[in-house]
């Protein structure tokens, strides 16, 4: 096995912009083909 898995989390209160940035995540790691 030579590539290992990542696991991210963004913590934050109600309102705070977490699913906001969640996309804003997934939309750069997709441009990095990751």
């Amino acid at each position: 096995m030579t590539d290992a898995g990542k696991f991210i989390t963004l913590e934050g209160g109600e309102g705070a912009g977490k699913s906001t940035q969640v996309k804003a995540l997934a939309t750069h790691l997709q441009s990095l083909g990751i």
